[in-house]
């Protein structure tokens, strides 16, 4: 059952980021939870509020904030992976939101299994569609993730040796909901719209 528990760092960023605690416990045994940015499970999402047009300089305004509010969510994502008994999302995660507690369980099962994720160079995200609610509070971003982060066990093998647990390239589509907290844009929920297991199903990486 290798790879059934990754969520997308994504939730992802990965990405991973995206997922349901039910997904993660029926493979926890069989391979040790892998998520998401990118994994991919998928928390149980609130509707969106009705988005509608906005002038051009808000709507790339906010889309810009969004997009570095999710790539703040990736880095401490990346490092409550590589220790996750001492995670704290809530700099990025809305506080009771589907999307903290999914993050929350990822976590909680790799810290069970005695196991630690860790980013790779192969991992990346596309911004497709953005919309912003009319009531400036609420945006959703459409992010196809390319996932290849790690789950290894740094212990498991012949003399402690690391031993890799999941290493499979995983990708999706997914919407990403985010709310404004105070002065910050924070993640909400995810939705999975289309996933590809084992393999990228997303747009070339992006220039830099």
């Amino acid at each position: 059952m290798r790879g059934e528990g990754r969520t997308r760092r994504g939730y992802g960023s990965k990405s991973l980021a995206v997922m349901t605690v039910a997904a993660l416990s029926a493979c926890a045994s069989a391979t040790g939870p892998h998520p998401a940015p990118s994994t991919s499970a998928v928390p149980t999402t609130a509707a969106p509020e009705t988005s509608s047009s906005t002038s051009t300089t808000v709507g790339v305004s906010a889309r810009d904030q969004v997009i570095n509010s999710h790539a703040a969510y990736v880095t401490v994502f990346d490092a409550c992976a590589a220790n996750p008994s001492t995670c704290d999302t809530s700099s990025v995660i809305i506080s009771g939101s589907p999307a903290a507690a999914g993050v929350s369980a990822y976590m909680a099962q790799l810290a069970k299994g005695g196991l630690r994720g860790r980013p790779s160079p192969q991992t990346y995200y596309v911004y497709e569609d953005f919309s912003l609610a009319n009531t400036g509070t609420q945006a959703v971003l459409r992010i196809c993730t390319v996932d290849a982060g790690v789950t290894y066990d740094p212990h498991g093998g012949p003399q402690g040796q690391e031993v890799i647990v999941n290493d499979r390239v995983d990708s999706d589509l997914s919407d990403w909901t985010y709310r404004r907290d105070a002065d910050s844009w924070k993640l909400y929920s995810t939705t999975v719209i289309n996933q590809w297991k084992g393999s990228n199903g997303c747009p070339p990486r992006p220039s830099a």
